[in-house]
């Protein structure tokens, strides 16, 4: 009963239902889609009760929603005569025009208004008729008479909102302008012009329209951050970057606006807008103020703008170093100091490869901010660094370090310096010790690495009985984690020959796999895990073998043997925790076949 019954309660003043169970089950008719049903007890007792408006707004619903709509019209000019409202003529207008009679609807809602000039409910009540029934023209110049006469803001979005379904966005923005100017709502003029802009016509016609609007209203604020959301929203940043320029000036706020831009086109992704906007604020003396922030955001967009992908340049390094360098002298203690210092550690060990580097820059890092959540950040890089580099006891070192006197400042670390701590002892080796470390973080339900730290105890508690085996096993892990893929493979392969019906065995080889997928060496992952499958073909790790030997056919350009291996898992493993990825890879390799 949810759009009727609601628009005919809305003019009858409250009264309470009466409790009869009849009613009850012409309710449960309704919902339940039952109309015919519906309808008949409706209309039973409305015959017996007609002044009850419940009965009659259901056996309206229940005709309408059984197209009886010609069955409905004497029933309303029944009910009109017994007790006239507006909402309920316009309804009767309505019917008319269901059953056909198109003209004679438009008549008579006009002949409502022409009854109730006065009253600026009936307007409404009559082009929401009208709208309903998408008769948006007559509904637009009917709003615009009320609009004329009341003067009621109101009308204002009623009549915009009709503007969009009518997309008739020339008229539509001249009123979001006019009411901008009025209600001073930024955000819901920006809503309202967004449901204009739905093709390159009406979007070169806005652009066309907001231009001339600027320059005719420079000084007006609430139209220029209007026209510079625009801008924005429809990516001509360069007009954009104009009239933030133009905003910074009537603010007053000498660069901020410009800072907001270009932090904004930064985390938009658009980095060579973001870098002149910054090399703005940091070569004028006027914007000294926004001066630091510029020269971060500046090497924070280089950084960004450097795709994961390519190799970068130890220019290109050097120039995001000496950046943040520039922010360092401006100010060496700020917070962003320390991040700039961090940043410039990160830079010499990914970009430079200068592990060294980067790890006294780290130190210097914590001996400066010791206080700072930053330190313990800092401590357990330079403890992955040392892990990279391959000196286990120095790793472990500053690890046990920051684990006992650096999280007390950044405790949301803590389980991350435990777990480098961790896997340090156990790459070294020393299976037990780590054992501890790992049993701690399993019970740490807040992140991700508790899962990691159960992963590794598994692999301990399903070989604690050949110690000998793991040790090697973890030693090769290691070797994998440096990226030292040819030293890994030879010494997964010494796991493999030795210890043959192990699982550790099985690891290896799926270990072995994923470095050649690295690699790509398609046709040695093929022949590596088809024999795996003959040999081991009740292992626990088959999904996950034929997981990888699907991406390897898929790579090599086998489509149609990738489906056949994701297949098996569907069939074979259909509890796998692989089941929804193997599901979007099978929709996504069909594609491609």
């Amino acid at each position: 009963m949810a759009k009727t019954l609601y628009f005919l309660i809305i003019f009858i003043p409250i009264i309470l239902f009466a409790q009869n169970p009849k009613y009850d089950f012409a309710k449960s008719y309704l919902e339940n889609g039952q109309y015919e049903d519906a309808a008949r007890l409706f209309k039973d007792l409305y015959d017996e009760s007609p002044n009850k408006i419940e009965y009659f707004a259901g056996l309206v619903e229940s005709y309408r929603l059984l197209g009886k709509n010609s069955e409905l019209i004497p029933i309303v000019n029944k009910q009109l005569k017994r007790d006239y409202h507006h909402v309920l003529d316009a309804l009767l207008g309505e019917l008319y025009y269901k059953t056909g009679e198109k003209e004679k609807a438009i008549a008579h809602w006009n002949s409502i208004i022409e009854k109730n000039k006065d009253n600026i409910n009936v307007y409404s009540s009559v082009s929401n008729a009208l709208t309903l029934n998408r008769e948006f023209k007559e509904a637009i110049k009917l709003l615009i008479i009320a609009k004329d006469k009341f003067n009621n803001p109101e009308l204002n979005d009623k009549l915009i909102k009709l503007y969009i379904s009518d997309n008739n966005y020339k008229e539509g923005s001249l009123l979001v302008i006019e009411s901008l100017g009025k209600d001073k709502d930024l955000v819901k003029a920006q809503g309202h012009l967004y449901a204009f802009m739905t093709n390159d016509e009406s979007n070169a016609y806005l652009k066309s329209y907001l231009l001339s609007l600027s320059d005719k209203n420079p000084n007006d604020i609430y139209i220029q951050e209007l026209i510079a959301w625009f801008f924005r929203t429809t990516n001509d940043l360069a007009s954009a970057f104009k009239i933030y320029q133009r905003l910074d000036e009537l603010k007053n706020v000498n660069g901020r606006e410009i800072l907001t831009f270009a932090d904004i086109s930064r985390k938009d992704g658009h980095y060579q807008e973001a870098l002149i906007a910054y090399e703005l604020l940091m070569d004028n003396v006027k914007y000294e103020r926004y001066k630091r922030n510029a020269i971060y955001g500046y090497a924070l967009t280089l950084e960004d703008k450097i795709d994961d992908n390519i190799k970068v340049s130890e220019k290109q390094a050097k120039e995001i170093i000496n950046r943040y360098d520039d922010l360092i002298k401006i100010n060496a203690n700020s917070n962003e100091a320390a991040d700039a210092m961090y940043r410039i550690a990160m830079i010499k060990k990914n970009w430079l490869n200068d592990f060294k580097g980067s790890n006294k820059d780290l130190r210097e890092l914590m001996e400066k901010f010791p206080r700072s959540p930053i330190a313990a950040q800092a401590g357990l890089r330079i403890g992955l660094n040392f892990q990279e580099m391959g000196e286990l006891s120095k790793s472990q070192e500053i690890l046990q370090e920051v684990y006992s006197y650096h999280t007390n400042n950044n405790r949301n670390i803590f389980s991350e310096v435990e777990f480098a701590l961790a896997k340090t002892i156990y790459f070294s080796g020393n299976i037990d010790s780590a054992t501890i470390l790992f049993n701690s973080l399993i019970h740490n339900e807040k992140d991700d690495i508790s899962n990691d730290a159960l992963e590794k105890l598994m692999l301990i508690n399903e070989n604690k009985d050949v110690p000998q085996a793991l040790s090697e096993y973890a030693k090769a892990d290691y070797l994998r984690f440096q990226n030292k893929h040819e030293q890994a493979i030879k010494s997964f392969n010494g796991v493999v020959k030795v210890y043959p019906e192990t699982k550790l065995a099985q690891r290896s080889i799926i270990n072995i796999s994923r470095i050649l997928l690295k690699d790509k060496k398609y046709s040695e992952i093929i022949s590596l895990l088809e024999d795996f499958r003959f040999k081991y073909a009740t292992s626990i790790f088959s999904d996950e073998a034929l997981l990888l030997l699907s991406e390897a056919y898929h790579l090599s350009g086998n489509n149609e043997k990738a489906i056949e291996k994701l297949t098996e898992i569907l069939v074979d493993f259909n509890k796998s925790i692989y089941i929804q990825d193997v599901r979007d890879r099978i929709r996504k390799y069909r594609k491609d076949i």
